[in-house]
């Protein structure tokens, strides 16, 4: 709310003097469109000099990972109609996740605690401390503050394909069994969570399987039919698992791996001079999960009345559907020009009410939980109608590419405090 942009929450809408003090404020007021950073250097001397530390600073956000990963593939050709494909995967991985001082911006130094926990339990210096084990500690440019973790993840794959080709026929079938296991290291011992931060999680593991198979008809050699289907089973992400890594070893409620499954269908037409293909595809996608982190303003829940704090939203049992129709054509004019077209004409829509839980940051207030009117709203941030066409033309090392580009129905995301029981 420090930032030139913030306006205070209106309760009604704004009225048209408003709207015009703040747009010319935005056209003409240098000081509204950027950051004073000579009133924040300012400050901070002037704390200087009363012995206290920096009010501003500049930090980095660090992600420092380090990979081991091993390959192999066999191939076998069984016969002039079979061949056989398999393979093993295994990945190490670590990502170390910590924040560095980067600038006091004329301050002397800072103090790693917790601003909000200060705000919120003033009388608890304790649960001020962001690493317990060196309280109250002194950092400079350059030192390490805030938090300091490691995320580990091991993964192992097992897979295997058949292919068999035949005059009309062609088809495959694949499986692969995949072991997943993650856990979170915390480097600092939180002072709001002393039992929950530091050391070695809990190791989360999980035994995920897939089965993938598909055929081809030859109608004839330039016209043929083709179809796949899939089901599969997948490990939740780190990042969608842990409720707030920077701080504890809390996760989700009821973790559990995402189901997938779904199929296409396509016709495809092959000729010197024309190649057409037209896809039907339909996709589900079963027990999603999702973490976000924001500051809240205001938020209410069950009695429960927060002002001002970080918050993490955990929302569970997201459900899916991602359906729609595919066509591309070329069609060679001549030896020197081609013409293409593509259409995806795609519906992607949410098919569940997923429960979201809030969870305070700090501890200040009690888990709540309600649920999210999801069900039927679009999948945002993809458009889900795009339609693209031009032509290539060559001579004699001349080239000329023309290209028309039109996308739709690309929605944006929606929050989902404004749909609950609450903001009704």
């Amino acid at each position: 709310r420090y930032l030139p942009s913030y306006k205070p929450n209106y309760v009604d809408p704004l009225d048209d003097y408003t709207k015009s003090v703040i747009t010319q404020q935005w056209q003409n007021d240098v000081n509204v469109r950027q950051i004073n950073w000579d009133n924040l250097i300012q400050q901070n001397k002037l704390g200087n000099l009363e012995g206290i530390q920096a009010n501003y600073i500049v930090e980095n956000n660090v992600t420092k990972t380090s990979q081991l990963a091993f390959n192999t593939t066999i191939n076998k050709e069984m016969s002039s109609h079979a061949t056989v494909t398999g393979g093993l995967n295994f990945k190490l991985y670590n990502g170390h996740h910590y924040k560095i001082l980067d600038d006091l911006l004329g301050g002397n130094y800072w103090i790693n605690i917790d601003q909000f926990n200060r705000q919120d339990f003033p009388g608890d210096t304790a649960s001020w401390q962001l690493d317990l084990n060196n309280p109250n500690k002194v950092i400079h440019q350059g030192d390490k503050f805030g938090y300091d973790y490691i995320a580990h993840l091991n993964n192992i794959n097992l897979w295997g394909q058949g292919a068999f080709t035949y005059n009309k026929v062609d088809f495959f079938i694949a499986a692969s069994l995949t072991g997943t296991e993650f856990w979170r290291t915390g480097n600092y011992r939180n002072g709001r969570y002393p039992d929950n931060s530091y050391g070695d999680s809990k190791k989360y593991s999980f035994l995920n399987y897939g089965i993938k198979g598909g055929v081809t008809y030859k109608i004839t050699g330039r016209h043929y039919l083709q179809a796949t289907g899939f089901y599969q089973t997948k490990a939740p992400y780190f990042s969608n698992t842990f409720v707030s890594p920077k701080t504890r070893d809390d996760v989700v409620p009821d973790v559990k791996s995402e189901t997938t499954f779904g199929g296409d269908a396509s016709y495809i037409m092959r000729y010197p001079w024309l190649n057409v293909r037209l896809t039907y595809y339909y996709t589900r996608f079963l027990h999603g999960a999702t973490v976000t982190s924001y500051y809240e303003d205001i938020l209410i829940r069950n009695s429960v009345n927060v002002q001002g704090t970080y918050v993490n939203s955990m929302m569970t049992g997201i459900d899916r559907i991602h359906q729609g129709v595919e066509f591309g054509a070329e069609i060679k004019a001549t030896k020197s020009l081609k013409f293409f077209a593509v259409a995806a004409l795609g519906n992607y829509i949410y098919t569940s009410r997923p429960e979201n839980t809030i969870a305070i940051d700090n501890g200040s207030s009690p888990d709540v939980t309600t649920t999210t009117y999801y069900k039927n709203f679009y999948i945002p941030s993809t458009p889900q109608t795009a339609l693209s066409g031009g032509l290539k033309f060559n001579y004699k090392f001349w080239f000329l590419d023309v290209n028309a580009n039109y996308y739709d129905n690309n929605w944006l995301s929606m929050t989902p405090e404004r749909r609950t029981i609450e903001a009704i």
